[in-house]
């Protein structure tokens, strides 16, 4: 046995901890090969509720995200959380917690990283582009247009992390780097160290140029949580969430957007297609609108210069609303 904090905080009577990060770093008062100090320290930890002011710390983050145009989302734990489980940790296995609260944290580099993974599949499969990759991910020619930010455990939950425990068959092996040789004459050593709770609810956020782009990597990102699972200790089924709980849709503003181009009319095969093309090509505003709509625009005039010569001059009223788009006048342009 050795001992592992200093004699002034062995001596402090541990009745309540209020912030398990500081606990684990600080309190253990000693090592030993069956850990028993660690288990009693763990087990102390797992009875921490978070501290009132977490709940309003949590509040106004998640508004400030809000503000800056981030979406917002919530998923609960399936199963056991191990996050940061090779953090520096006087038990051994350590856990990544937020430093000022001491509640569960997951970086948002670790959730680019899942969501990266994920997207990897789909580009491998034509179900997204390298642009599209490129955009959320970045490359090495232009930096990711979405940020990940960390997320945070919801302060509903009062007891957010339980002990676990991972047996290593062969100690000296490990800790000799392969020096000593496995034998089947050691004795299995059960470790302990803490991971989230099942159950636990976390708010995740992606923040965008636009809230398509972030609606879709959310969902990108509910699929990696539910399929391939966060953190450590995935293959044994750690780190799975159950599904998102995703941010209602806002109703997208209508834009008027005036063109000038030609009204094309031409056969195609047995019937007559009237089209629209802008001096300036713009996808979200050229279409074929049909015959009928554009017909009932035009004066007796125009129909019959439009039927002589196949095309006219116009400038066309549109109203774009997300990614419909109405057709709502055609003036015919005339030369001075």
């Amino acid at each position: 046995m050795s001992i592992a904090c200093r004699s002034a905080l062995s001596a402090l009577e541990q009745t309540k901890i209020s912030h398990p990060g500081l606990a684990l770093h600080r309190y253990l008062p000693s090592t030993e090969d069956n850990h028993e100090s660690a288990v009693q320290l763990l087990d102390k930890v797992t009875d921490c509720s978070p501290p009132e002011v977490y709940a309003r710390a949590f509040e106004m983050r998640r508004h400030a995200l809000e503000q800056r145009g981030a979406l917002c989302a919530r998923a609960a734990t399936a199963g056991p959380l191990a996050i940061g489980l090779g953090n520096a940790s006087p038990i051994e296995i350590g856990i990544t917690l937020h430093h000022t609260f001491g509640t569960p944290i997951i970086p948002g580099a670790a959730l680019k990283g899942l969501c990266r993974r994920g997207a990897g599949e789909m580009l491998k499969e034509g179900l997204i582009t390298q642009t599209q990759f490129d955009a959320i991910f970045g490359s090495t020619e232009s930096a990711s247009l979405l940020v990940f930010h960390d997320a945070l455990a919801v302060p509903e939950a009062k007891n957010l992390l339980q002990r676990d425990v991972i047996t290593v068959h062969h100690q000296s092996y490990y800790s000799t780097r392969g020096s000593i040789a496995p034998t089947d004459a050691e004795d299995p050593i059960p470790v302990p160290f803490l991971v989230v709770r099942p159950e636990v609810t976390f708010l995740f956020a992606v923040e965008a140029p636009e809230d398509a782009w972030a609606r879709f990597t959310l969902h990108l990102l509910e699929w990696c949580l539910q399929n391939l699972g966060a953190g450590a200790k995935t293959n044994a089924g750690y780190g799975r969430f159950n599904k998102m709980e995703m941010p209602p849709e806002s109703e997208p503003e209508a834009v008027s957007v005036t063109i000038r181009g030609l009204l094309i009319r031409r056969q195609n095969g047995s019937h007559l297609e009237y089209r629209v093309i802008a001096d300036t090509y713009d996808q979200a505003v050229e279409g074929d609108w049909g015959m009928s709509p554009i017909r009932k625009m035009l004066t007796e005039e125009e129909s019959k210069l439009l039927k002589k010569k196949n095309q006219l001059a116009v400038q066309v009223t549109l109203e774009i609303k997300g990614s419909s788009v109405t057709l709502l006048s055609v003036d015919r342009i005339t030369e001075n």
